[in-house]
């Protein structure tokens, strides 16, 4: 889920078992929109700094404390919508100069 408050927003985990929420994200500005990998070891979410115009795709592991890492840098509207069940892709949403909103495929393996 996210919680926003006023500029910030971070995305936290809720434990139901448990009913235990944990902070997920750290940064500034908004994070939002998480999308969990297939296989659960994983979020994808937008992220949007505080003084940028733009929209980051990010991923992060779940557990430990390893950073987020960048998959795609900050465009106008780009959002994650989904992973595909193999894990092989993820869908992300843009918007195009010429061609106004456009979904893409991200592919997770290779370069």
């Amino acid at each position: 889920m996210t919680v926003t408050e006023g500029s910030q927003g971070d995305i936290w985990l809720q434990d139901q078992a448990r009913s235990v929420a944990t902070r997920f994200t750290f940064r500034p500005g908004r994070s939002y929109l998480p999308v969990w990998a297939p296989d659960g070891s994983r979020l994808v979410f937008a992220a949007r700094g505080a003084n940028t115009g733009g929209t980051a795709i990010l991923q992060k592991q779940i557990g430990g404390n390893v950073p987020e890492e960048s998959l795609l840098p900050a465009r106008i509207n780009q959002l994650p919508f989904d992973w595909s069940p193999d894990g092989k892709w993820i869908v992300y949403q843009t918007q195009g100069e010429s061609t106004a909103l456009d979904l893409w495929l991200l592919p997770m393996y290779g370069d």
